[in-house]
């Protein structure tokens, strides 16, 4: 028979050996996942494409100029667009000029001329002496 010493050595043997598998198994499940975390693919998340700066920003200007364009101008009807620019505004490319909008800047005689087509907007500007001003 075996004493009660050599039976908890046993036992304690016999544990400890039937341990190393399962201790190994759960070792190797770990480092497995280890690695499988730092290697998942980050580029097919649903991210936003980046905002294009070159060109959101022309735009985006061209739409601050104009309101500052509009800041110091008044409507006036057809009837007062002076002759000079009256004459301009007979070309074909402003062809429906009268039923448009009409602006002069109060404080430099500069006239701007806006014809809607649904939404489309055609805008021109002019000097005070009826010559067409390019666009900034």
């Amino acid at each position: 028979m075996i004493d009660g010493n050599k039976k908890e050595e046993l036992t304690k043997q016999l544990n400890f050996d039937a341990m190393k598998p399962v201790k190994l198994i759960l070792a190797t499940t770990m480092a497995i996942a280890a690695f499988a975390v730092c290697a998942q693919d980050t580029t097919k998340l649903n991210t936003p494409p980046p905002v294009k700066q070159d060109q959101t920003a022309p735009q985006n200007q061209a739409q601050k100029d104009q309101a500052n364009f509009k800041k110091d101008m008044i409507v006036i009807p057809a009837a007062e667009v002076p002759a000079s620019l009256r004459s301009t505004l007979q070309g074909a490319q402003y062809k429906g000029w009268e039923n448009g909008t009409i602006y002069r800047n109060q404080s430099s005689d500069m006239f701007m001329v806006e014809m809607r087509d649904g939404n489309q907007a055609r805008i021109y500007r002019f000097d005070q002496n009826g010559k067409a001003i390019k666009d900034f």
